[in-house]
């Protein structure tokens, strides 16, 4: 039976992870030189894998702070995109063969696989068909939303193979102390386990985190109404309904204990001013388009570029479809196992039904959007827009202050897949009662192909991470001084300045391991990036479509700045990235005003030092 068990781990990974090669293909062929997405946020996720190996292992320092970049102030990562628990997947890899990029690729794919098992674990605890629960894994690990996330490189919210483990976990504690009661022998494993993998979740993303909070509360409040409506059949009391809650809040407790190292940095970062929290308005921009659910995205071909919709937030925020396979089963799944199931069908429909149909109205944020409109009423001429539910979950601490509802997605899909199983088990045991094992192979086959093609992302994106030649040379040289790239660019989601994002240019300081500036930082305080509009010459190299000023001609004073105050030591300019403003007379100024001396021309890339 054992062995039975491993086969069928050892098969599906097998399976999954081929998916993922294919489906993000040519990752795998450059799978040591090329970073999965786009040159925007990306090569700085991949950067973050690097950065905690090296604060950790190398600098001896808390990874969530850094002067490495923005420097040479000190910025909090708290809230920064910190896929702590992928990041910390790489650092064997990393310190066995010193590329980062290797490392980040293959923790990429194996998520994929990770995804599909948690999922097919999930749906077989509900379902004893193991075609329904692997193709349960497959709608969920290989959702559109995942790819929409890996297309900008968002390895925090690619890795969603935590929720499916969580659920498991969680459904498990719950039976088990409400079947057996709290001195069951299993119920402080299962505390153990459930309280980790909230901490786990909460290391590797709080946004996905947050939305944890929300599912629970969802699905123990389901579970309590039903035992309450069982109660009266059952003679049982009240006190034994509600007993499973207390080793919940046991799990919660301990999950807090864990995540004590990063939730003190965190509050630390809240109390100083710096918080995650979104308006309504910033919600909403970030809110899924009702259209988003039936129609797919512009990456998507199977059905034709005619039928695809974008969102104004672009593909990779307003990626919510679903895919039509579980939709339909859905629907299926609802009219004929409402009907014809047992009560125990019954109610694990109603439950995952309750959890999709919540998530689905919760993602469309504050207000409806419908084809990248917000439909609304007029009241004594005041255009008045529909509010939804998540206008009063705004009010909720912590959960209702997140950013972007549209990453409700994986909640959602959970759901999803779970009921897709339970319809694609019914269809397959239709078949088996006729006898024929060919109907049963072709549904399987057929419905197989349908959920992959329209998953398929053809053309999956890469981006090119072989540094330039330059910065292994500044490698070489070990004296304290930082690196200026330019052209320079500073991120933090709702403020830029510069040119930004290219999460290349901050990816290149892996190679030359010395602070730099160019930076993308989730939720920073506006002063972060005041600081460099008033630096002489660094603020005309972060605007060229300027007249640089008498301060940015000042000799002394230029050379002031960059020497003793930001310790400068080599820039180097990229003139390929300068597409979004011109080059003016950056060269001429760093040659003239700061005496810079051509030590490295490589194509379109030049490095002066100072």
């Amino acid at each position: 039976m054992v062995t039975k068990k491993i086969l069928t781990v050892v098969g599906l990974t097998i399976i999954y992870l081929s998916i993922a090669i294919v489906f993000t293909w040519p990752l795998a062929k450059n799978i040591s030189t090329h970073g999965f997405g786009v040159d925007e946020d990306s090569p700085y996720h991949i950067w973050h894998n690097w950065w905690l190996k090296y604060s950790i292992f190398d600098l001896k320092q808390n990874p969530l702070y850094t002067n490495y970049i923005f420097y040479p102030q000190t910025v909090p990562l708290a809230f920064d995109a910190n896929a702590f628990v992928f990041g910390a997947l790489t650092i064997p890899i990393q310190l066995v063969t010193n590329n980062v990029i290797f490392a980040s690729n293959i923790i990429f794919l194996l998520s994929f696989a990770l995804s599909g098992l948690g999922m097919y674990w999930l749906a077989n605890h509900y379902c004893r068909s193991k075609i329904a629960s692997a193709m349960a894994g497959v709608i969920y690990a290989f959702a559109p939303y995942v790819f929409a996330q890996a297309i900008d490189g968002h390895i925090n919210l690619t890795s969603i193979w935590i929720i499916p483990f969580y659920a498991l976990a969680l459904e498990n504690l719950w039976k088990r102390s409400l079947e057996k009661g709290l001195k069951d022998k299993m119920v402080p494993t299962l505390v153990l386990l459930t309280g980790i993998l909230i901490s786990l979740q909460a290391y590797n993303d709080l946004t996905y985190t947050a939305f944890l909070m929300f599912f629970t509360t969802i699905y123990i409040s389901i579970k309590v109404i039903n035992n309450i409506v069982k109660r009266q059949t059952e003679k049982k009391e009240m006190r034994e309904i509600v007993i499973p809650l207390v080793p919940l809040a046991m799990a919660g407790v301990l999950s807090l204990i864990i995540f004590l190292p990063a939730l003190i940095p965190t509050l630390k970062a809240y109390q100083s001013g710096l918080t995650p929290d979104a308006d309504l308005k910033t919600q909403a921009v970030w809110s899924a388009d009702l259209i988003s659910f039936i129609k797919p995205p512009d990456f998507l071909k199977f059905f034709g570029e005619k039928w695809q919709f974008t969102a104004k937030q672009g593909t990779v925020e307003a990626t919510v479809f679903p895919g039509y396979a579980p939709l339909i089963l859905t629907i299926a799944a609802v009219i004929l196992l409402f009907r014809k199931r047992a009560d125990q069908d019954k109610e694990t429909l109603l439950t995952w039904l309750a959890v999709t149909i919540a998530f689905f109205i919760f993602s469309l944020g504050p207000w409806l959007k419908i084809n990248n409109q917000a439909p609304g009423l007029t009241i004594l001429g005041k255009s008045i827009h529909l509010y939804l539910p998540y206008a009063l979950l705004h009010k909720v601490p912590i959960i209702g202050g997140t950013q972007e509802p549209a990453r409700m997605n994986p909640y959602l899909m959970l759901g999803l897949a779970i009921i897709s199983a339970l319809m694609i088990e019914k269809l397959l045991t239709v078949y088996k009662s006729k006898k024929n094992s060919t109907l049963v192979t072709v549904f399987a086959g057929c419905l197989a192909t349908f959920v992959l093609g329209e998953r398929w992302p053809i053309d999956f994106p890469t981006t090119d991470l072989r540094a330039p030649k330059i910065y292994q040379q500044i490698a070489k040289d070990r004296e304290d001084f930082s690196v200026l790239n330019l052209p320079i660019g500073f991120n933090s989601g709702q403020i830029a300045l510069g040119v930004t994002p290219i999460g290349s240019l901050q990816f290149f300081q892996t190679i030359h391991l010395h602070p730099s500036f160019r930076g993308t930082v989730a939720r920073l305080p506006i002063s972060a990036f005041d600081y460099y509009r008033q630096l002489p010459l660094f603020k005309y190299l972060l605007s060229p479509n300027d007249t640089p000023d008498s301060d940015d001609l000042n000799k002394e004073l230029v050379k002031e700045t960059f020497k003793k105050q930001l310790n400068i030591k080599y820039i180097v300019i990229h003139k390929d990235k300068y597409t979004k403003i011109p080059l003016g007379e950056t060269e001429n100024l760093i040659k003239e005003v700061l005496g810079g001396k051509l030590i490295s021309e490589e194509g379109q890339i030049s490095a002066y030092q100072i």
